[in-house]
């Protein structure tokens, strides 16, 4: 059986493709030039004015893809981060609470160190905002820090191994902000702030765990 297409059709395609294109390259110019002067200027010297003329970009165009210069932040350091929902879920699954809760919060750690001045402006960003994220563009929402932990703890909890105290996802974010707070400051390897805060959460988590 043939199917006939039509002609607006396939330009209608074309069309969305090619914005699809444009947006996304201006985006990665946008990310590009915020990561290059954050880290040269630092977070509050650095307005959305000088990223878009170093993006080569309007700033309206700033506010369309990012709304807020939080959110802009927030969608910089996740591109440093990488995947970390991935390796977490392979962990929860294949390694005892401690160790896949060491090894995710270590991942965090790592870049956070590497990355401190965008790390502190997210968490200033993050400490400005309040009540439950309902704007998608919520920093909370651009960089879910605390869900691969929550994966964690709810497949930890599942088995047995913990008991978490109120919600996995409340608990991950404690957690998240925990380790945060620590790496700002102390000035200690990530290995140190891993270890530290995985020990202070895992203690109580596996002594409030369920007996057979």
């Amino acid at each position: 059986m043939i199917t006939c297409v039509s002609s607006e059709t396939v330009t209608d395609d074309w069309r969305a493709r090619s914005a699809a294109t444009r947006r996304g390259r201006s985006q990665a110019k946008i990310i590009h030039a915020a990561r290059a002067l954050f880290e040269a200027r630092g977070y509050d010297d650095t307005t959305i004015d000088a990223i878009a003329a170093r993006a080569g970009v309007g700033p309206a165009t700033i506010y369309e893809h990012y709304g807020t210069k939080d959110a802009l932040t927030a969608a910089v350091f996740a591109g440093e981060l990488g995947d970390l929902d991935g390796p977490a879920a392979e962990d929860a699954i294949a390694l005892p609470v401690r160790e896949a809760v060491y090894r995710h919060l270590l991942r965090v750690a790592t870049a956070v160190h590497e990355h401190r001045v965008l790390a502190t402006a997210l968490l200033s960003a993050v400490h400005r905002t309040e009540g439950p994220p309902t704007d998608e563009r919520d920093p909370r929402l651009v960089l879910p820090l605390p869900r691969p932990l929550a994966a964690i703890l709810t497949v930890a909890a599942g088995r047995g191994e913990i008991s978490v105290p109120t919600t996995p996802e409340d608990t991950a974010a404690s957690v998240t902000s925990l380790l945060l707070v620590r790496i700002k400051a102390r000035d200690e390897a990530p290995e140190q702030s891993a270890e530290f805060v995985t020990a202070l959460v895992l203690d109580g988590l596996l002594a409030r765990s369920p007996r057979p």
